[in-house]
């Protein structure tokens, strides 16, 4: 997922900010473009201005308003067993909740999403606000979002990590349709956390649709 907390301070030039963090905050803008954004850094004079396209875009640009601030997060999670099996309720420091359990075969009661199953959603959640956040800069609405996620584990070893995972995305609105494709590509290849921490054990294949249209 692309950095989440992003709070609003001074503006403040971004000359000495890499390139990796250019193509983060301004996926719209592309490498060259960004260059534009530090002349400081990059080049001097008024080539950017003479570029309209580019200068609209550098407007919508997040980077001189806005800094990347984790110190206000807090990385802590505190789950609480509420039966004498599985049922556990998991709160994050704002007090939201996701109750976890397993089914009656594993001895639970089945009064919440079983732990793997919250990770698979995981993936969905992080990988879709990605993909919200690149059509909205793309100037696209979206009228209606699902996300389903097919998964295998493995068989014959302990523990059985995921080895396979499929996301789709199933979008609705006034939405281009490449556009819609870069968004995809960009979140669960690049920016989701959630996937480039699982695509480590498992191999991650994604396909979206829009308005009923499927594209693979």
């Amino acid at each position: 997922m692309q950095p989440a907390a992003m709070v609003l301070s001074p503006a403040r030039p971004c000359a000495g900010m890499d390139e990796r963090r250019h193509e983060t905050l301004c996926p719209t803008l592309s490498s060259r473009e960004r260059v534009f954004l530090c002349p400081d850094q990059f080049l001097s004079g008024p080539a950017a201005a003479r570029n309209e396209e580019v200068a609209r875009r550098q407007s919508q640009c997040r980077l001189d308003k806005f800094e990347i601030d984790l110190s206000d997060r807090n990385m802590n999670v505190h789950l609480t067993r509420t039966d004498d099996v599985h049922h556990f309720v998991g709160r994050n420091a704002t007090g939201r909740e996701v109750h976890f359990d397993t089914g009656p075969r594993e001895g639970g009661a089945g009064e919440g999403a079983g732990p793997m199953q919250t990770v698979a959603m995981a993936l969905g959640a992080c990988s879709a606000i990605d993909v919200v956040n690149i059509l909205g800069k793309a100037r696209q609405e979206i009228t209606g979002f699902d996300i389903d996620v097919d998964y295998e584990r493995a068989t014959d070893e302990i523990p059985a990590v995921f080895t396979r995972m499929h996301v789709h995305y199933a979008l609705e609105g006034d939405i281009d349709v490449e556009k819609a494709r870069r968004a995809v590509e960009l979140s669960i290849t690049k920016y989701c956390s959630v996937s480039k921490m699982l695509s480590r054990t498992a191999t991650i294949t994604h396909s979206f649709s829009v308005n009923g249209t499927r594209y693979e």
